[in-house]
């Protein structure tokens, strides 16, 4: 499992006494905590005093392991935010450069998600530039490399309200997603499979599922 936690020094400077960082931790099946009580911590911050995590998923990696993805504040060339992405061992060390590998930039409120790809690395998903018009994937292999071009591959660019991926057993995904008024109140239905080497597999558009 992963969760964000904030943590204060009281001994450092005032506006430098919070820091933020991911934690994981593994329990196995009888329920006993395998890892040091309170979990192995990424040291985001400690790595680059500018990050600011948030929001972390995983997916495991195949090997006892997992890939955990997080919203960032650290920012592009161009102001937008970013998803970084760590990769942990079954013992807990941490197999990518300090403070994770830059999976993409994407919006504020990039909504991301993660699914094994089934082969020791992960695809993740997410919103795309500030108005979170635009749904993209992209592909991590086992060393934190991304595996599709720059910004991943594009899903829609009309817009979306709410999304879900998962696995589809051959190293791609199935994507779903809808488009309308909010997240609770989609109007429109899609469904779009990417194979593990980055195409569309069912039309440029996808499968509408409603009328």
């Amino acid at each position: 499992m992963t969760w964000f936690q904030v943590t204060e020094d009281p001994t450092a400077e005032a506006g430098h006494r919070q820091t933020w960082d991911v934690v994981v931790q593994k329990i196995d099946a009888d329920g006993n905590i395998l890892r040091q009580p309170g979990g192995t911590p990424f040291e985001i911050t400690k790595a680059d005093p500018i990050a600011a995590p948030m929001e972390p998923s995983l997916a495991g990696d195949g090997a006892g392991g997992a890939i955990v993805i997080w919203r960032d504040m650290r920012r592009d060339a161009d102001g937008e935010a970013s998803i970084y992405a760590q990769r942990a061992d079954e013992h807990g060390n941490l197999l990518w450069q300090a403070g994770g590998v830059k999976v993409a930039s994407t919006s504020l409120n990039p909504r991301p998600m993660i699914v094994s790809d089934g082969a020791g690395g992960a695809i993740v998903s997410y919103s795309f530039q500030e108005d979170a018009k635009m749904l993209h994937v992209q592909k991590l292999d086992s060393s934190g490399r991304t595996a599709w071009q720059e910004n991943g591959v594009s899903i829609t660019e009309s817009g979306f309200s709410s999304h879900y991926i998962s696995s589809d057993g051959q190293g791609g995904i199935v994507i779903s997603w809808g488009i309308g008024k909010g997240t609770f109140s989609p109007e429109k239905a899609y469904l779009q499979r990417v194979s593990a080497d980055g195409r569309l597999l069912w039309g440029e558009n996808g499968i509408r599922l409603n009328n």
